[in-house]
């Protein structure tokens, strides 16, 4: 693994960048996550990760196609790693910038491949965000009841992580109404 210097900044930039994006600070973000792409180098397991901060970043900044090329970019290093988990956020990140680009089809297959990623991972918050991109999709798509009930698993699952997502995942399942 790549050591001092570059690397540190990358990291400390990638840190920045995950402060900006929680803040919405779109652009102070993407410029931060490019910088420390371009000093990543070498170290894939970073790029990777960078590559899919990006990739929430241009999804955030409704820069769909620019979104998918790095998620899918993220996938495929993630492949290259052997690492599940990360190939789950890439996926739920494809799923997101594919209803963003009004392919609710392709975000149903994103998601559904990052539900089982997810899973086989253990990971309960990459499975509340494959719950919660599959709640909107079935809803574009006009499936209800499919929709709440991924709406209700995601909604539980980020109740038990205690963490802000729930409220946003239970006032999707609310806003879907009863069976």
């Amino acid at each position: 693994m790549p050591n001092g210097g570059a690397y540190d900044r990358s990291r400390a930039l990638n840190t920045f960048g995950n402060v900006a994006f929680r803040l919405r600070e779109l652009q102070q973000a993407r410029a931060c996550y490019d910088e420390a792409l371009a000093r990543a180098t070498g170290n894939k397991v970073g790029e990777a990760h960078l590559l899919g901060n990006l990739g929430q970043v241009l999804e955030r900044s409704d820069l769909c196609h620019e979104a998918h090329d790095a998620f899918d970019a993220a996938l495929a290093l993630h492949r290259t790693l052997g690492n599940r988990l990360g190939e789950a956020a890439a996926r739920n990140g494809l799923g997101e910038a594919a209803l963003a680009a009004d392919t609710p089809d392709r975000a149903v297959a994103e998601h559904t491949a990052a539900l089982l990623l997810a899973a086989e991972s253990r990971s309960r918050p990459e499975r509340a965000r494959a719950h919660e991109g599959l709640a909107r999709a079935e809803q574009r798509l006009a499936r209800l009841g499919e929709a709440r009930e991924h709406a209700g698993r995601a909604a539980e699952l980020y109740e038990q992580l205690d963490v802000p997502e729930a409220a946003d995942a239970r006032a999707l399942r609310d806003s879907l109404g009863a069976d």
